[in-house]
């Protein structure tokens, strides 16, 4: 027969169940007040605010009634020294008015230095000739002031005009003097032509007298460009044509596609031929004469320099002249092969073919970008893929990272449709821009829209979703 107390007796969990329910459902006066407290606070200690205990920053506990200062220097003290600037409202301003100012002045500074360095090299150009070649003393000269650019064109106008110096030395000063009673000098510019010896003696008496040589035009039917040296206003312009400049294989050389870094250069050859007056009547006259020779008085150019700037251009001027400074140093280019010619025996004289050093200027202009635009080119790359980074992050941020609140207004929306016109308008605000297509287009501005793009769409595509499980909720 079973025992009673044992019919009686509950199962240990059912019992340990039931007990649980009873307390949560009928709790008793000190679990109440406990759960009363938990909920609306502790009453106040009876010893009043002295007894209250303090932790500090470095887990240490004061029972005095005095907090523990916070160690100076640290993450937390940092922190509550900003909340309390905050407060203030002093200090944040001060630091944010001078950052701007800051950089403000800093931008300043370095337009005025770029600015200052164009102007220094710009005096540097017009410094007095640089002689290269054989011809080093003074003479006459060419001055050329810019005109106008056309890259797309790729001709460069130049407007010359004439220059003398006496000696390397002197100042160089206009061809034609003012108030100063015929000081000038005539000549004729003839371009893209070369020069070739003749004798300007061949009427002498005796064969084998010493004869004279001289350059004339190699090509006596090519008109003259201009005449210049007759008054003090004449000039004469030129278009001359531009290309790459060094390897054309090389990309970051390559006209308007290397733009800031791209580099170009143009050629031009100019010779001069004396006017002589028509009353002259010297052997020289009288030869050229009986020879129907045509620009005979050639004159040797010391030189060319460029003295005007372009926006947004650097154009830079060199030049040779090889010729002779006088008719006589021409025997030291009568050579053949294995001996030294007696340049005025006439069987050598007559064969003027072996003389192979032109009389004639030649020109060369490069052309660059000044570092004022490499500078602006290189911020606006750095602006664009610090705009296109943080619009990336904040997108990843949102979809990948689960972060709603990202997208839960259209503020992400406004910025990133903002950004997305906002690119190219950048880049056409560049000094001396050419158009679409150059290798910032392709490395700063086309990969950026295409990235702004993606997470414009992605995220269109999760506020969709999004308001879908809304409806669904609803």
């Amino acid at each position: 027969m079973e025992s009673p107390r044992e019919i009686t007796m509950p199962s240990p969990l059912h019992f340990h169940k039931n007990q649980q329910d009873v307390e949560v459902m009928s709790p008793t006066p000190m679990t109440a007040s406990f759960l009363l407290g938990e909920k609306n606070g502790f009453p106040p200690s009876p010893l009043g605010d002295e007894s209250k205990t303090f932790v500090g920053s470095n887990g240490s506990v004061d029972t005095e009634g005095k907090p523990i200062p916070v160690r100076k220097y640290t993450r937390k003290w940092f922190h509550d020294s900003w909340d309390q600037a905050i407060d203030k409202g002093l200090l944040p301003r001060l630091i944010y008015v001078g950052i701007g100012i800051s950089i403000i002045c800093v931008w300043i500074g370095i337009t005025i230095h770029f600015a200052s360095e164009q102007v220094s090299w710009s005096e540097i150009q017009r410094q007095a000739f640089t002689q290269i070649g054989h011809n080093t003393l003074g003479g006459v000269g060419l001055e050329g002031a810019l005109k106008k650019f056309d890259p797309s064109t790729r001709q460069l106008t130049v407007e010359w005009s004439g220059l003398h110096q006496d000696y390397q030395t002197d100042v160089l000063h206009k061809l034609v003097k003012e108030n100063v009673t015929r000081a000038h000098w005539p000549l004729e510019i003839y371009r893209d032509i070369s020069t070739k010896v003749y004798v300007d003696n061949a009427t002498a008496a005796d064969p084998n007298v010493a004869r004279s040589h001289w350059y004339r035009i190699d090509n006596s039917s090519a008109p003259h460009v201009a005449v210049i040296g007759v008054h003090l206003w004449d000039s004469f312009s030129t278009d001359i044509s531009l290309q790459q400049a060094g390897d054309s294989a090389d990309i970051w050389t390559q006209p308007l596609v290397a733009y800031p870094w791209d580099q170009w250069e143009g050629s031009t050859v100019f010779v001069a031929n004396e006017i002589r007056p028509p009353q002259t009547d010297d052997s020289k006259e009288r030869n050229i004469k009986a020879q129907n020779i045509t620009g005979g008085h050639v004159l040797p150019l010391v030189g060319a320099r460029l003295v005007d700037t372009a926006l947004n251009w650097r154009f830079n001027l060199t030049f040779e002249n090889p010729c002779p400074q006088a008719s006589s140093e021409v025997q030291s280019y009568f050579t053949q092969v294995g001996e030294q010619a007696q340049y005025w025996m006439p069987q050598y004289a007559d064969s003027l073919d072996i003389v192979t050093v032109p009389c004639h200027l030649s020109i060369k202009i490069t052309a660059s970008r000044p570092p004022l635009v490499k500078f602006a080119v290189m911020m606006s790359l750095v602006v664009n893929w610090t705009s296109t980074f943080f619009i990336f992050v904040l997108t990843c941020e949102a979809l990948i990272m689960r972060r709603g609140f990202i997208v839960s207004g259209t503020d992400i929306l406004g910025v990133t449709f903002t950004a997305l016109f906002a690119l190219p308008s950048v880049r056409l605000l560049l000094p001396g821009a050419p158009e679409f297509g150059c290798l910032i287009d392709l490395v700063g501005i086309i990969p950026n829209v295409i990235i702004i793009s993606l997470c414009i769409c992605a995220i269109a595509v999760t506020k969709l979703n999004r308001h879908k499980k809304t409806e669904k909720v609803l």
